[in-house]
C-alpha cells in the first residue's frame, strides 16, 4: 500500500532517486525525540516525520566531511530499500526518501529545539541539511480500523492513541572469548 500524498511528500513513496528540497516554514512541526546520532521531528498534519542527523557543534564541517555524512545517509536509505523492505514487506513500512533543508533553516530549527531537548543531548545538534522523510509510524493508518468496530475510531477530530516501539536488535550476550570483559560488546561501546 502507498502512503497518502501530501504537499510536502508528493508522489514520494520510496521509488524516486531525486532529493526534494523542502522548507518547514509553512508547516506545523513538533519535536518527537532523539538518540545519540539522530533527531526526529514530526509533522502531525502530514503524518510524516523527518529524521535529521546530528553532529558535534565543535566539528569542522568542510565539504568532504559533509559529503561523507551524506554518502553514509544515502547508503542507509539504499540498505533500507534493498534489504529491509524485501525482508519485512510493504504492508506497514515504506522506505524513507531523502530531502534537503537549507542551512539557514536548519540553524533556525536547531535554535528553536534547544529548549525542548534533554540537556545531556545538547553537545550535538542539527548542522546537516540532508534528512530522511517517512510516514509517522506512531500513527496507525485508518485502514487498520476499517474491518473492526467503528467505536474504536476517534470522534470529533480526536487523535488515535498508539504506542510505538523501536526494535534495536543488538548482541546482548557475552561470547566465551570476551568473558574477560564485564559487559557485552554493545554495552562497552555505549560509554
Amino acid at each position: 500500500s502507498k502512503s497518502q500524498s501530501s504537499p510536502l511528500w508528493n508522489v514520494r513513496n520510496g521509488e524516486s532517486e531525486d532529493i526534494t528540497y523542502l522548507s518547514l516554514k509553512n508547516f506545523v512541526w513538533r519535536y518527537r525525540g532523539e538518540g545519540n546520532a539522530n533527531l526526529v521531528i514530526a509533522l502531525p498534519r502530514e503524518k510524516i516525520i523527518l529524521r535529521m542527523q546530528k553532529c558535534d557543534y565543535n566539528a569542522i564541517l568542510d565539504p568532504n566531511t559533509v559529503q561523507d555524512w551524506e554518502i553514509k545517509l544515502k547508503k542507509s536509505v539504499v540498505f533500507y530499500k534493498k534489504v529491509m523492505v524485501p525482508l519485512l514487506g510493504t504492508e506497514f513500512i515504506l522506505p524513507p526518501d531523502l530531502a534537503r533543508i537549507s542551512e539557514d533553516e536548519i540553524r533556525d530549527i536547531d535554535r528553536l529545539l534547544l529548549k525542548l531537548r534533554p540537556t545531556f543531548r545538547l553537545s550535538k545538534g542539527l548542522r546537516l541539511g540532508l534528512v530522511t522523510v517517512q510516514p509517522d509510524y506512531t500513527l496507525l493508518p485508518p485502514r487498520v480500523f476499517l474491518n473492526h468496530n467503528s467505536s474504536y475510531l476517534p470522534q470529533n477530530n480526536e487523535e488515535f492513541s498508539t504506542f510505538c516501539v523501536e526494535i534495536k536488535p543488538k548482541q546482548g550476550w557475552v561470547p566465551l572469548s570476551d568473558r574477560h570483559h564485564p559487559k557485552c560488546t554493545v554495552c562497552l561501546k555505549q560509554y
